[in-house]
């Protein structure tokens, strides 16, 4: 039985929040991984986009700039911010993340040879100061 075919309780919250095919909501205690799930299932979405993007899916419908994440305060949207910019980093090098090794976790980003994806990449890392990371302040009120 594959991941995708598990049953949601017996999957892991990883698991669940790396599931890109549905939207979550994450809630829980400081130090519990919340920033962790979230900036990978950023990375994750992002790896979507790009064999989308492989499939011939406009490129207007795989912008990154449509990803939301809101969090409470500037200090974690700086670093959720910088954490994505990280790992993204790792993985169009053609790098595993660490603590993802052996999963196959984004292979469209790390292994970039066609033209499409590389277009989507040299977008994503030209646009990726305007993402929408943010606090629920700012995206409430502007």
């Amino acid at each position: 039985m594959t991941d995708k075919n598990r049953n949601h309780m017996e999957r892991t919250p990883l698991e669940l929040a790396l599931d890109v095919s549905r939207s979550v909501f994450i809630q829980a205690c400081a130090g519990a991984g919340k920033t962790f799930a979230l900036t990978k299932r950023y990375a994750a979405i992002l790896d979507s986009f790009a064999r989308e993007t492989l499939a011939g899916v406009k490129p207007e419908q795989t912008d990154h700039k449509k990803i939301l994440v809101i969090t409470f305060t500037k200090k974690a949207a700086g670093e959720m911010r910088e954490r994505i910019r990280q790992d993204i980093s790792i993985l169009l090098s053609g790098k595993e993340i660490p603590e993802l090794k052996g999963k196959d976790f984004c292979p469209t980003l790390r292994d970039h040879r066609s033209a499409a994806v590389q277009t989507y990449i040299h977008n994503l890392t030209n646009t990726f100061s305007q993402n929408a990371i943010s606090t629920i302040d700012s995206f409430c009120g502007g």
